[in-house]
């Protein structure tokens, strides 16, 4: 009887392991689609025309900082 419960709890651990696995997978993919939509918008705004600084000044956030702000 004591071995059928060492078998359910390494069982139910691999399942855990397993779960904790898929989970982990799943986040990178979450934060890879995230990268690549903020690069997606970045590309877009970067030296956007409308968007250029016609200003002397140098101290100001450019379209990177910004969007790092904003997300």
């Amino acid at each position: 009887m004591f071995a059928v419960g060492d078998r359910r709890r390494r069982e139910v651990e691999a399942e855990l392991m397993i779960m904790l696995a898929i989970a982990q997978v799943e986040e990178e993919e979450q934060d890879e689609r995230a990268r690549a939509v903020y690069d997606y918008v970045l590309e877009r705004i970067v030296d956007h025309p409308s968007l250029a600084r016609r200003c002397k000044r140098t101290d100001f956030l450019t379209q990177e900082e910004q969007l790092d702000l904003a997300t």
